[in-house]
């Protein structure tokens, strides 16, 4: 076996090893600054609450199991009380829901915007009043939403609600809105409640409305039956719903992401273990 030369070995020291050093810093860089670069990116600019619903349609959600039936007897059950005023309960997947019915005694004379009185025109305060008080630290009544609807924008004289005040409002204190522009079936609506989830649906004419009308989706049962609360009808509160029905009858097409918008809780943030 040859032995090497000096020089062979100075060679080898002065050219080839910087060389060698070059190309492992270029291979453990390389990475690093991809990632760097990509971590720098500025992040979105303005309201991401606005901007998810108007005017570009936001995706459907991702499909879940369907959830298992909710249960349908409450311990206080909504009922109309002797003095014009309704109390009860109803259950969800997201907790107990506080019945706010439109002709109640304390608010149906109400003038929403000095004109409209909401046992009439006030579907939207009234469900969005609901889903608030039941889910939210904050207490309100119907009254309390439309005075907070009209300051933020979201009444329409003669009309309601805009449609934004669902997806806008409810985000605005605090709840998770996903809109559900989908193919409107009755298996993807029982999927689209998830497990701890209810819907807001804007009805057109049919058995809610001759016009227009926000309903609440809260449950499905085993069979597919829809449980639903409509804020001007105790009687449609208490009765069972063909998904079909509900579909057919649903406003579509509908803007800012409607005619179906799922609401939850956003998750809980798990501490750091130890």
């Amino acid at each position: 076996m040859k032995k090497r030369s000096k020089k062979h070995d100075i060679f080898i020291k002065q050219h080839c090893l910087p060389l060698a050093l070059i190309l492992v810093c270029c291979v453990g860089y390389l990475p690093l600054s991809a990632k760097m670069t990509a971590s720098a990116l500025p992040p979105k600019e303005g309201n991401p609450i606005i901007e998810a619903f108007a005017p570009t349609p936001t995706p459907a959600p991702e499909p879940v199991p369907p959830p298992a039936s909710t249960p349908m007897i409450s311990d206080d059950p909504p009922q109309l009380l002797a003095d014009g005023t309704y109390s009860g309960t109803i259950p969800t997947k997201m907790g107990d829901l506080t019945y706010f019915n439109q002709h109640d005694a304390r608010w149906a004379d109400y003038l929403w915007g000095g004109q409209d009185p909401l046992t009439s025109h006030g579907c939207g305060p009234t469900a969005l009043a609901m889903v608030v008080d039941s889910f939210t630290d904050h207490t309100v009544t119907p009254i309390d939403m439309a005075a907070w609807s009209q300051e933020h924008g979201y009444y329409s004289p003669g009309h309601g609600s805009y449609h934004n005040l669902v997806p806008e409002g409810l985000a605005l204190f605090g709840l998770r809105v996903e809109s559900c522009q989908m193919a409107l079936t009755p298996e993807n609506i029982v999927r689209a409640l998830g497990f701890d989830k209810i819907l807001v649906l804007l009805m057109g004419p049919g058995h809610f409305t001759a016009n227009g009308h926000f309903i609440l989706v809260t449950g499905a049962t085993e069979d597919g039956q829809l449980s639903i609360v409509d804020p001007q009808s105790l009687e449609n509160t208490s009765m069972l719903w063909d998904p079909a029905l509900i579909i057919r009858e649903a406003r579509n097409p509908c803007d800012y992401g409607g005619p179906v918008w799922a609401v939850s809780r956003y998750p809980v943030d798990t501490p750091p273990a130890g």
